[in-house]
């Protein structure tokens, strides 16, 4: 298993500079700004993790490699999106609305399916030297 901190850092790099480019599309352009794009945008850098993992493995991985990086991105992943959202933009929401907590464990849930899906997809991506 090779080490997860320059893979999580990639990962960083990559939600941050996607949710910014979405940002700034949606304001300039007036297009919506919809959970489900945030949720694809925060787990599509996963893809690259998933293929570095693959690339850099020293022996096959087992599922319970795969859970641990699913792990540690869906963590970084809540500290970094979720939680900012919890504690400043849905603080006053979720005593006005209770829903709104119920709807954020729906993108939390959709997040957590969604990562696993671009991590397995980028496992698949073939190296340079293989065919």
């Amino acid at each position: 298993m090779p080490a997860l901190s320059e893979i999580v850092l990639r990962y960083v790099i990559g939600v941050i500079v996607l949710r910014v480019i979405y940002v700034l599309l949606v304001n300039l352009t007036g297009l919506p700004d919809l959970e489900a794009s945030q949720v694809i945008l925060a787990t599509l850098p996963a893809t690259d993790a998933g293929m570095q993992i693959a690339r850099r493995a020293t022996r096959p991985l087992v599922v319970a490699d795969w859970a641990k990086v699913w792990a540690v991105l869906m963590v970084i992943y809540v500290a970094l999106m979720i939680m900012p959202a919890l504690f400043f933009a849905a603080s006053g929401r979720v005593e006005a609305a209770p829903d709104a907590v119920s709807a954020l464990g729906m993108v939390v849930l959709a997040s957590g399916v969604m990562m696993a899906i671009f991590l397995m997809i980028g496992a698949r991506i073939p190296s340079g030297g293989r065919s």
